[in-house]
C-alpha cells in the first residue's frame, strides 16, 4: 500500500511559489549559523563552513558543513535546512566542498547528537524519511502544492522525498 504524503511536504517547500513568486524565506540564516556553532561546541565537532552565499543560489536550501572528529580523513556532514519550511537534514559530504548541482544526489544519513541543539528549532528528518520515493500523483499533490510546484516536479522528476526538499532547481 502506498504511504500518505508526508506531513512536511507543504506549501513552498520545493523552493517555488504560487505563479512566478518564489515562497518567502523561512529561515532565519544568522539564528542557523549560530545554531551550527553551538551544535558543534555541544558535539566537540569543527564547523569547517557555513553557507557562503544563502539565499543567492538557485537551490531551496542553505547548509553548513561540519566534521565531528579532528582525525585526519574523518567524515563530514552537511547540515542542510530548507529555506521555505524549517526542515533540517543531515548529509555525509565525502568531500570538503559546498554542494554543487552537478553532483549527485546527497547521501543522507542520522545524526542523533545534533537533536539537543536542533530540535527546538528545526525538525530533522530521519534519513528513512528523505530516501522514501516519491510515488505521489499530481491530484495527490494537489491539495498541498501549488501548481507551478507540481509543474516543477513533473519537470524534475525527483526520485526522493529528499530531492524535493533540497535540490537545485531552476
Amino acid at each position: 500500500m502506498k504511504p500518505p504524503l508526508p506531513n512536511f511536504i507543504q506549501p513552498g517547500v520545493t523552493g517555488f511559489g504560487p505563479g512566478s513568486l518564489p515562497p518567502p524565506i523561512q529561515v532565519d540564516f544568522k539564528a542557523f549559523r549560530a545554531l551550527c556553532y553551538t551544535a558543534a561546541q555541544a558535539t566537540e565537532a569543527t564547523v569547517l563552513s557555513v553557507d557562503p552565499s544563502p539565499f543567492k543560489t538557485i537551490r531551496n536550501f542553505v547548509f553548513a558543513l561540519l566534521q565531528f572528529s579532528k582525525v585526519p580523513g574523518a567524515p563530514s556532514v552537511f547540515l542542510l535546512v530548507n529555506q521555505h519550511t524549517p526542515l533540517l537534514a543531515c548529509a555525509f559530504a565525502p568531500a570538503l566542498t559546498p554542494p554543487h548541482p552537478d553532483a549527485s544526489p546527497f547521501s543522507f544519513m542520522d545524526v542523533p547528537e545534533l537533536s539537543t541543539a536542533f530540535e527546538p528549532f528545526y525538525p530533522i528528518l530521519k534519513k528513512e524519511e528523505l530516501e522514501l520515493p516519491w510515488i505521489w500523483s499530481e491530484s495527490e499533490l494537489a491539495s498541498r502544492l501549488s501548481p507551478e510546484e507540481i509543474k516543477q516536479i513533473a519537470y524534475w522528476k525527483p526520485q526522493t522525498v529528499g530531492e524535493v526538499l533540497f535540490n537545485f532547481w531552476d
